[in-house]
C-alpha cells in the first residue's frame, strides 16, 4: 500500500553517534523515522515516531511528529520543512541526510512496513490478492466508523489546584515564570495548537502560586485565562472529532486527513489505541493523497 511507482525511493544517509555511516533506501513515497518497530528508519534514542518524511516528485518534505528530543534542520529547530539533499537533520547525536534516489542499482532497500506486514500476513491466510486489491484501490475509510477505536483521550488532566512552592516568595517567583510561559504559548497557539494545550496547566499553576503568594487579583486573572483557554480547546477538540467521524463516514479522504492532522497536534504526547489509530490513518492517507492534500 505504501509503495510508490517502483522507480524512485527515499535515500537516507545516517551517521550514528559512534561515527558509523549507513545508507538505506525506502521503497515508498513516505517513511517514518523513530524508535518504534513500525518505523521504516529506526533510530535508538529517538521518539516513538519522530519524523514523517514524504517524497514529492524529486523533493523531500519532513514533518516533525515529536519534539523530544528536539529535531534540528541545519542546526535549527523546526516543525516542518522542504529539505535539500545537502540539508543536515539531527536527532540527538544521530545525523541524517535525505534525498530522492532511483531504485535501480540500490542494494540496501527497505520496504514500507505496512506493505510488508500486509503481504506476509494475508498471504499466510490465503487472502493476499483480494486484500491487496482492496487496500490499493478500495476506499478503506468509507462507512467504516467501526474501525475507529472508542475512547479518545482527555485533552487535559485535572486542573492544577496547588502550588509546589512552600514559601510565598518562591511561590510568586514560580507564578511569574509560569505566567510568562503560558502567555507565550497562548500567543503561538493559533500556529501550533499544542502550545495552547500546554498553556492551560501553566496558567493554572500560575494561579495557584499567585494565590499562595497572596496576589489574589493575579491569581484570578491567571485562573480565568486557564478556564477560557481550556473551554475553547475542549470545544475545538470535540468539533474536530465530529468532523473526522463525518469524513470517515462519507469517504472524504482530504477532509479526514486535515482533521487527523489537527487532532494529532491536539493530542501530542498522549497514548492509547485511538491515538495510534490517528497516526496510522494519517500515514496511509498521506501516502494515498500525497503532500498536495
Amino acid at each position: 500500500m505504501a509503495s510508490n511507482d517502483g522507480t524512485k525511493g527515499l535515500r537516507f544517509t545516517i551517521r550514528q553517534a559512534d561515527g558509523r555511516v549507513e545508507r538505506l533506501v525506502v521503497d515508498a513515497d513516505a517513511a517514518l523515522v523513530g524508535s518504534g518497530a513500525h518505523c521504516e528508519i529506526r533510530l535508538g534514542g529517538a521518539a516513538h515516531e519522530q519524523l514523517l518524511v514524504t517524497m514529492v516528485g524529486d523533493a523531500v518534505h519532513v514533518d516533525v511528529r515529536a519534539l523530544e528530543p528536539m529535531p534540528l534542520l541545519d542546526g535549527q529547530p523546526f516543525r516542518q520543512a522542504n529539505v535539500r539533499p545537502e540539508s543536515l537533520l539531527a536527532i540527538g547525536a544521530v545525523q541524517l541526510m535525505v534525498d530522492v534516489r532511483d531504485l535501480d542499482g540500490e542494494r540496501n532497500i527497505v520496504k514500507a512496513k505496512s506493505e510488508s506486514f500486509s503481504a506476509v500476513t494475508w498471504l499466510g491466510l490465503g487472502l493476499a490478492v483480494p486484500l491487496a486489491l482492496y487496500v490499493l484501490f478500495g476506499d478503506e475509510f468509507r462507512s467504516r466508523r467501526e474501525a475507529m477505536p472508542e475512547g479518545s483521550p482527555d485533552l487535559f488532566d485535572a486542573p492544577v489546584a496547588a502550588c509546589r512552592q512552600t514559601s510565598k516568595d518562591e511561590a510568586l517567583a514560580s507564578a511569574f515564570d509560569a505566567l510568562a510561559l503560558a502567555r507565550g504559548k497562548r500567543e503561538r497557539s493559533p500556529f501550533a495548537v499544542q502550545d495552547g494545550v500546554a498553556a492551560v496547566p501553566l496558567f493554572e499553576r500560575a494561579g495557584a502560586c499567585f494565590a499562595h503568594g497572596g496576589q489574589s487579583s493575579l491569581a484570578e486573572e491567571s485562573n480565568g485565562a486557564a478556564r477560557d483557554l481550556r473551554t475553547r480547546l475542549m470545544d475545538d477538540y470535540r468539533v474536530h472529532r465530529v468532523r473526522l467521524e463525518h469524513a470517515v463516514d462519507v469517504g472524504d479522504d482530504k477532509t479526514a486527513l486535515k482533521e487527523v492532522r489537527v487532532l494529532r497536534n491536539l493530542t501530542e504526547g498522549k497514548s492509547g489505541a485511538w491515538v495510534d489509530w490517528l497516526a496510522s490513518v494519517e500515514r496511509r492517507l498521506t501516502m494515498k493523497l500525497g503532500r498536495k492534500a
